[in-house]
């Protein structure tokens, strides 16, 4: 990293700050460099930054305040601050605030976990045994001859038995050297010896995956920062694929960084990573300690730190050696954060990659439309794997028309679906039924009055729990007793349950298959990693018979025995108007669809998908019966191309939020009245958000749309400055918006 030239130097702080300030360093023998951590004072607070450059010259010295304190670490990579200011550039937002996700945790900078850690201070034997020492001061000094780099407190007690005062007192007799080091973890094995083990065998792999393999594999080498699509039907054995190019990273002493959707990884996935590498990788998202992310962040920043597994905020670890970056089912929604920073960690990784001059890997068996636009257009390196790694057949998938074929009254499965569940337990084959709502049922309403029970935060019905007698808003948690009264006329025994969510499924499939074994598979029955690891071994060893399950079913498992996957509901989400409605629902009922028949190589054994609909000329529903994807997402990106969207057009949002309804209505359209008149940008708004009441906030919303040349920042950026936000009003950017709520 750059040295500073100056004592006088720019230190951006974590905050809501765009410009650094000017500081001096008190200690004229301290060099600096560009990305050094510090401490300094801003107004009556302390707050931690990093060197930028040198000063700017125009405060007098004298007046500038010192740096209070240097940290003793490696600087922030240069790569790290690069993609700090891009995302900041993009995304409209504050560079210290994404500064401040990069310096996440804190604490791992202001109070590190120190060990002591002892040198000898005698060159050879012949020195040690011409002073007169007891037995155990020799003990020590025998063990740390010739370590250059010494030991640590606790080794050298457990492996010589001596006790922390004699080491002290060797200290203090100038003995052995003392030395505080801040602990990071012990990854020794984290990086791989080119050893005759270790040597490459793609004998596993078929010609696709080998080809694959070899493609990322030179770029590595070649520190190339090529973005490539592992594109793979379900069980293509993508995983495999890009664990063997994770092998040569770490083969070239780089880090690797996977990105996955999911705060908890699958159990599969897991056990495959440690019997390909024989370690866990570091694994980094918000459920883990402070104490262990804190390890985590300095291994990463000290380079010790081989393969690091997490969800977005893992793209924010300073690497000092990123050699290889994977964003595995890069087509998920959860990649894009909508809190706070608004951000996509999926490009901010490619970004990140062509800064590391590393190759991106994104992974997925239902891309998202942008990322195959830019494949089919060259853009981006697309790999494919067309077949199953089992040798597996593709499943038969087949339409129930629920208008020709409806479930019974009051229930929710066609026979046809019932019929086939049947045989599969008469096979003793497993069977999956999808349906992606939670709890019981959707929506609660009064026989008597029609009134729908609503969250008393939002602008949303509570949905039942009846499995806990709860009813819950699952956008901003506020939950009460299911009580069968109605608040609005009072009568009583009146409260219907409307439409299904999979406790409701799960009560009809023990009406009518009262021995068979279930489970229910969502985040509210599966809320830790141990439950969700005891649930799949469950059904890998065949002690569960159906499984019904949400969106957290549809990827990432491979049960051997399970043929049957029933799409419950595939009409929902095909309306309304999100724009990538149509799109997201096609991704999760493939991957849901993916699951069936994964090991089944004969062709009368193969899985079978049963797709309930009521819309059987639906294009979704047709490619996916067809198993024609690349036909949907070409129709899609004409119909996108007409409307001038994503991927051929731009969009932005800007969301005003407020407690306070009359004046959020009136900076709205004070905020319009300025409004810029651009050439190739429409402006549509204020408009009421779907959820126009949600946690206590009104919110109204502008939706910008412009071609894909226009720098929309800049419009943006320019518009609001021309008003003065009240702090009753919150406003928010939204560059590339994901969610249309």
């Amino acid at each position: 990293m750059k040295n500073v030239n100056s004592k006088e130097v720019s230190v951006l702080i974590s905050g809501p700050f765009n410009e650094p300030f000017d500081y001096v360093l008190e200690d004229k023998n301290t060099n600096l460099s560009i990305g050094q951590i510090v401490l300094v004072p801003f107004g009556k607070r302390k707050i931690v930054g990093i060197i930028i450059g040198d000063g700017t010259k125009t405060i007098p010295e004298t007046k500038l305040k010192k740096i209070l304190q240097v940290y003793d670490f490696e600087p922030i990579p240069k790569p790290s601050i690069e993609l700090m200011n891009f995302l900041s550039s993009w995304y409209c937002v504050f560079k210290g605030l994404v500064l401040k996700m990069i310096l996440s945790p804190i604490e791992a900078i202001t109070s590190p976990d120190y060990e002591k850690v002892y040198k000898s201070n005698f060159l050879n034997q012949n020195e040690i045994n011409e002073i007169k020492i007891t037995n155990k001061r020799k003990l020590v000094l025998d063990f740390l001859l010739n370590l250059d780099i010494g030991k640590s407190q606790n080794d050298i007690i457990k492996q010589t038995g001596v006790s922390k005062a004699i080491l002290k007192d060797m200290t203090q007799k100038n003995l052995v050297q003392e030395k505080k080091v801040y602990k990071t973890l012990n990854l020794d094995s984290h990086f791989l010896k080119n050893t005759k083990e270790n040597k490459k065998n793609y004998d596993f792999l078929n010609l696709e995956q080998k080809f694959a393999v070899d493609r990322i594999n030179d770029a590595i080498i070649k520190t190339k920062s090529d973005c490539f699509l592992l594109d793979g039907v379900p069980g293509s054995g993508k995983t495999e694929t890009y664990f063997e190019t994770v092998r040569t990273c770490l083969d070239q002493g780089k880090q690797a960084l996977i990105l996955l959707p999911e705060i908890v990884l699958t159990p599969d996935w897991e056990k495959r990573f440690f019997k390909k590498f024989s370690f866990a990788p570091l694994v980094w998202n918000s459920e883990i300690t402070k104490k262990k992310k804190k390890k985590i962040w300095l291994s990463a920043l000290n380079g010790s730190a081989g393969v690091i597994v997490g969800a977005r905020s893992a793209l924010m670890i300073p690497f000092s050696n990123l050699g290889l970056i994977i964003v595995d089912e890069e087509h998920e929604q959860a990649f894009k954060q909508e809190e706070n920073v608004r951000y996509n960690a999926r490009d901010m990784a490619i970004y990140r990659s062509t800064r590391s001059s590393s190759p991106i890997v994104l992974a997925s068996a239902t891309p998202s439309l942008e990322t195959f636009y830019n494949a089919k257009n060259g853009k981006y390196i697309h790999l494919t794997l067309p077949k199953r790694a089992t040798g597996a057949t593709l499943p038969h998938i087949k339409l129930i028309d629920l208008i020709a074929h409806p479930p019974n009254k009051g229930k929710w499965l066609s026979p046809l679906l019932v019929g086939e569940l049947e045989s599969k337990l008469k096979n003793k084959e497993q069977s999956l039924l999808f349906l992606n709502r939670r709890g019981y049922a959707p929506l609660s309403i009064c026989n008597s009055c029609g009134d729908k029970i609503k969250c008393v935060n939002c602008d949303a019905w509570l949905v039942e729990h009846r499995s806990k007698n709860i009813l819950i808003c699952h956008h901003c948690g506020y939950s009460r007793v299911f009580e069968n009264v109605c608040k609005k006329c009072g009568v009583e025994g009146q409260i219907k349950a409307c439409g299904p969510g999979v406790e409701r499924i799960e009560e009809e499939i023990k009406e009518i298959f009262p021995k068979a074994r279930l489970i229910v598979l969502s985040s509210d029955t599966m809320n830790n990693h141990k439950i969700l690891n005891d649930t799949v071994e469950r059904i890998k060893n065949n002690k569960v018979d159906i499984i019904i399950g949400t969106q957290m079913i549809a990827k990432g498992h491979d049960f051997p025995n399970l043929k049957l996957v029933g799409i419950v509901d595939s009409d929902v989400g095909l309306s309304g108007g999100d724009l990538r409605a149509s799109e997201r629902t096609f991704q999760v009922l493939q991957q849901v669809s993916g699951r069936s028949g994964r090991h089944s190589k004969k062709e009368d054994e193969k899985g079978v998908v049963l797709i309930q609909t009521f819309d059987t000329k639906n294009p979704i529903i047709n490619a996916i019966s067809k198993n024609n994807r690349n036909e949907f997402f070409d129709k899609e990106l004409v119909s996108r191309q007409h409307a001038n969207m994503p991927p051929y057009g731009r969009l932005a949002s800007i969301i005003l939020s407020s407690r306070l309804e009359r004046k959020l209505e009136t900076f709205s359209s004070d905020l319009l009245k300025v409004a810029p008149f651009f050439k190739n940008v429409k402006i549509f708004g204020p408009a009421p958000a779907p959820i126009y009441f949600l946690r206590g906030r009104f919110r109204r919303r502008f939706l910008i749309k412009s071609d894909k040349n226009v720098n929309i920042q800049d419009v943006i950026l320019n518009w609001t400055r021309k008003i003065n936000t009240p702090n009753y009003i919150k406003l928010t950017i939204d560059i590339d918006p994901f969610s249309f709520m």
